[in-house]
């Protein structure tokens, strides 16, 4: 009864609401009194979402770790799909992207639609729409966009299979998310349109409030700032009414994308200094490259006489990625280096700093990261006098 009272409030108030975390620390307390331990897994997933969407990693981890240990002593192979995502969940949040793609494959691996489906009852979501879900984030970051996307499709698919609310919800959350990453505003708004919807129609405060967000972001890229803008706050408001903590440096940079937009320097300034202060504190590492990235957008528009702030900030957001493996946001720094270099007439040390990490990428040339390096190469190659891919500092 406690779990039921728990997912309930989880849908319609948000998983870090007082009351979600109430029903599951009572269930957990009940466990504790009785030698029935039917329900020891939906309390302990109750108790990880609450800490993972307070952003409290420490204590995600914590939990995470006991649901894997418990799972391995178990022959339910859906434990152990449980067990591995919210390991893979975890690592994804601290940036290490490489590891929690194992572990999110390890537990896909897992999951059989056929008979784990009926588990929804018991999570409160379909488990293999959240771990397609958070594949698709993993790969984008390890710089495979199109498979990202097929990822996301599939969730999607899974979600409009199993007819489960909140999982369509989540995954149509998701993948407008990973839109958002790939700088694809009109996709994006697809997505979140159909989060909204369903989110309206059956009450679900926290991806009502993620959907908002990046519906802000989609009309501040668009040119209606002040609409976007206005969007963005509400959904903060929203996010913050829920107890969710979790993504607030993320969601914070696409504020400070809606500033850059409408050429609010000071206020961009102050809301990535906001952006750093919760990164700092939640130490959720996967955002720190991009946001590295924008402050050095936002040194530029304040001081473009004196780049040494922005050339730190693109080189850190290039160290950090490259320390995570993350290539698709290595691209994204490279890039704004190189741009920086060219136009300190540094050109050579720009084109080979660009040079490698472009042609390491095999697909998603659609994506806007790729499309202006390879302008950017195209450029430099031309001011260096020399055919595209043939100049090197060796040469």
């Amino acid at each position: 009864m406690r779990t039921s009272l728990g997912k309930s409030h989880a849908a319609t108030q948000g998983w870090a609401s007082p009351n979600t975390e109430a029903a599951y620390t009572r269930a957990w307390e009940l466990c504790q009194h009785t030698r029935d331990t039917s329900w020891l897994f939906a309390v302990l997933w109750g108790l990880s979402q609450v800490s993972i969407v307070r952003a409290d990693l420490s204590k995600h981890r914590e939990v995470s770790t006991q649901f894997l240990s418990l799972a391995a002593q178990r022959s339910d192979t859906i434990l152990l799909v449980v067990a591995h995502w919210l390991t893979g969940v975890n690592l994804w949040h601290v940036g290490d992207f490489a590891t929690a793609l194992v572990q999110l494959e390890k537990a896909y691996a897992c999951y059989d639609p056929r008979h784990h489906t009926t588990y929804v009852t018991q999570f409160g979501v379909d488990v293999g729409v959240f771990t397609l879900s958070y594949l698709s984030h993993a790969l984008w970051g390890l710089g495979y966009p199109q498979q990202a996307v097929e990822r996301s499709r599939e969730a999607l698919a899974l979600a409009q299979e199993v007819q489960h609310p909140f999982s369509v919800a989540l995954a149509h959350a998701y993948a407008a998310m990973l839109q958002q990453f790939r700088r694809a505003p009109r996709t994006a708004h697809t997505h979140v349109e159909l989060t909204l919807r369903v989110c309206a129609k059956h009450g679900f405060a926290y991806y009502l409030a993620w959907a908002t967000i990046i519906q802000g972001w989609v009309l501040a890229v668009a040119g209606r700032r002040e609409e976007g803008r206005t969007q963005l706050q509400q959904g903060l408001t929203t996010l913050h009414a829920t107890g969710g903590g979790l993504r607030s440096s993320y969601y914070l940079l696409l504020l400070a994308e809606a500033e850059r937009e409408g050429g609010q320097t000071a206020e961009r300034a102050r809301v990535l200094e906001e952006a750093s202060r919760q990164l700092e504190h939640t130490q959720e590492c996967w955002v720190a490259a991009p946001l590295s990235c924008l402050r050095g957008d936002a040194w530029l528009a304040v001081s473009p006489a004196n780049p040494l702030a922005a050339e730190a900030c693109f080189q850190h957001a290039l160290e950090v990625a490259c320390s995570q493996h993350a290539k698709s946001w290595e691209l994204r720094a490279a890039t704004g280096l190189a741009r920086l270099w060219q136009a300190q007439g540094k050109r050579q040390a720009a084109y080979d700093l660009l040079v490698p990490v472009y042609t390491w990428f095999t697909e998603g040339f659609d994506t806007a990261d790729l499309q202006e390096a390879k302008q950017l190469l195209a450029t430099l190659s031309e001011e260096l006098s020399c055919p595209w891919g043939e100049r090197s500092s060796t040469s």
